[in-house]
């Protein structure tokens, strides 16, 4: 009976513990991180829950997204702005909002 709760104290450490990132971040992602209010570095990041880790990576590839199509993103997607600096944050927010202006037909009206 010991072993079988020390087995299940040790699967439920290591389900809480997400441990490698399922994205590879580059150098410049965790300089980006390191000046949002994540303030997530590559330590942090392996301990952060999965939950989290997915939504970092998804964060990041979508900033990826906007700013190698020039601030333009076909879709919104789910993000975190915690994980993205200011200026990132800024034009991600912008992409989106310019998403949701073509969805509705709103070209030429702003959002604020």
């Amino acid at each position: 009976m010991k072993i079988l709760l020390a087995v299940a104290t040790v699967l439920l450490a290591s389900a809480a513990y997400a441990g490698d990132l399922p994205c590879q971040l580059t150098d410049e992602d965790y300089q980006s991180l390191s000046q949002s209010s994540s303030q997530v570095t590559r330590e942090s990041a392996n301990s952060l829950s999965a939950e989290r880790q997915q939504m970092l990576c998804q964060t990041r590839a979508l900033y990826h997204k906007a700013a190698d199509n020039g601030g333009y993103l076909e879709k919104s997607e789910h993000y975190s702005p915690t994980f993205l600096s200011s200026s990132e944050r800024t034009l991600v927010n912008k992409a989106i909002n310019d998403v949701i202006k073509r969805s509705f037909g709103l070209s030429g009206v702003a959002i604020a």
